[in-house]
């Protein structure tokens, strides 16, 4: 993925949708964070990484009060492949729109002529942009980098980062999933492709989504403990889950997990009230007196 140097994106609007459009070398390129909210994907890192290529991607740079901001970029190859795959009415229309207007005027004037409606429009998003990038500054303090917590320490993006992935190691442990899983947990809800993609602005839904991951951890390690005090002798998952207090799925996905930890071993009877199934059973290992928690 090809890094480009900070250049002007040009705005424009479809149906109250900001999409920006960098012109590079002739070629033209889609901010594809713009493109996915206005193709309506809920996830735009995914919709990136499951439907446009690599040669179709890039990356251009800009610089705000808050630091470096680096923008995943797509070509017409890329903005066709989500054209393509989106399910939704709005991608005709986007399509449509797209190579009937901006295209074509972009080509010929080098630049997007918008009309009245969205020149007011952009303003307006400018407007915000700045004030926000102004409120930003002042939090920053002096352009520090740093920010302070609910605790009142400042502290610096880095140190965010290192606390964040200490936390996942914490998680890891505590709950026997790999950390690298945790993570990708964690970008995904935070919707950035990785941690050295932080802002300020992710610092409230990061510590809530820590919060929230880490209250289900807890539980999920609960859960496993009490599962593993329980099953001494081969139980079906709604046997276990009565004795447990928890759904029946919720230990089947457990029992699972743990059986390809080597906690527990399963084995499969034949249902008396119907020959062709098989009911799955669960038994804690009778080696498994070193379980971590």
């Amino acid at each position: 993925m090809e890094q480009t140097q900070e250049k002007s994106l040009i705005p424009f609007d479809f149906e109250d949708q900001l999409v920006r459009v960098q012109e590079i070398d002739g070629d033209i390129w889609f901010v594809g964070k713009d493109v996915c909210k206005a193709l309506e994907y809920k996830n735009s890192s995914k919709a990136l990484n499951d439907h446009v290529d690599e040669d179709d991607k890039g990356v251009t740079v800009r610089y705000t009060p808050g630091g470096k901001q680096e923008l995943t970029i797509i070509n017409e190859s890329g903005l066709y492949s989500l054209i393509l795959r989106s399910r939704k009415e709005e991608a005709k229309k986007f399509k449509r729109w797209v190579t009937a207007e901006v295209l074509p005027t972009i080509r010929k004037k080098g630049h997007y002529i918008p009309n009245s409606q969205t020149v007011e429009y952009t303003k307006q998003l400018e407007q915000r942009i700045l004030d926000l990038e102004k409120n930003l500054a002042k939090m920053l303090e002096k352009d520090t980098g740093e920010f302070m917590d609910d605790h009142d320490i400042w502290m610096t993006l880095e140190e965010v980062v290192s606390n964040t992935v200490d936390k996942i190691a914490e998680l890891s442990d505590m709950t026997l999933m790999t950390s690298e899983y945790l993570l990708r947990t964690l970008l995904r809800k935070l919707g950035i492709n990785s941690l050295d993609d932080l802002r300020i602005y992710h610092m409230p839904l990061l510590e809530r989504t820590l919060d929230e991951m880490e209250e289900y951890c807890r539980h999920r390690a609960e859960i496993m403990d009490k599962i593993l005090e329980t099953a001494t002798e081969f139980m079906t998952a709604s046997e276990i889950a009565e004795k447990v207090g928890t759904s029946t799925s919720f230990v089947r996905t457990i029992c699972n997990f743990l059986d390809r930890k080597g906690y527990i071993e399963t084995s499969k009877t034949v249902d008396e009230s119907n020959r062709k199934r098989k009911i799955r059973k669960y038994k804690k290992m009778s080696n498994c007196d070193d379980f971590p928690f």
